[in-house]
């Protein structure tokens, strides 16, 4: 019976260590970022200066703010003399920093 609780009580203490490694979803999923707030952090870092962004379908570009509207922005990526418009509703994350 000695053994019977101790295995029990080892099996217990390795489920609790291992729900706490675990990371928890809700912890996992970043907030998705509204058009206003895109369009508030690009206005803060400002023209001419260098961005991140990753658009909702899983592309990401790093380049130059070019232009700031409305609805879109402009930025000319890295090593590529093209620029290239987005809307704000496209981006799913903006690395500004």
């Amino acid at each position: 019976m000695d053994t019977f609780a101790r295995n029990l009580t080892r099996g217990i203490s390795i489920l609790l260590v291992l729900a706490l490694l675990t990371p928890s979803l809700t912890s996992a999923a970043p907030k998705p970022l509204k058009p206003e707030q895109v369009h508030s952090r690009l206005l803060k870092r400002g023209l001419g200066n260098w961005v991140g962004v990753e658009m909702q379908d899983g592309t990401a570009f790093v380049g130059r703010i070019i232009r700031i509207d409305d609805q879109t922005f402009s930025m000319q990526p890295h090593n590529d003399p093209q620029v290239t418009a987005i809307f704000y509703s496209q981006v799913s994350r903006l690395e500004t920093g």
